[in-house]
């Protein structure tokens, strides 16, 4: 399956491979910083304060934020007409 040529008209939200790529790519990072975080706090044997409770509420949200825009992305993409 063959993708249409891009033209000077075509809008970002159109362009749902890139934007699905963006979002699984910040999903890793973030999941990657946050284990690095907890990594080195244990390492050090000090212990989790409050601003390390609060990075996993956080991380979850931003992990369910890039999952919806995955899936609104794909939706949008599969209506749109080239």
């Amino acid at each position: 399956m063959s993708q249409p040529p891009i033209s000077p008209q075509t809008r970002y939200f159109q362009l749902a491979d890139y934007n699905k790529g963006l979002c699984i790519a910040f999903i890793i990072v973030n999941v990657f910083a946050v284990g690095v975080r907890v990594w080195a706090r244990r390492r050090q044997k000090l212990p989790l304060l409050l601003d390390d409770w609060l990075i996993i509420p956080a991380l979850i949200l931003t992990i369910a934020s890039a999952t919806t825009m995955i899936k609104c992305m794909s939706s949008v993409a599969a209506e749109l007409k080239f």
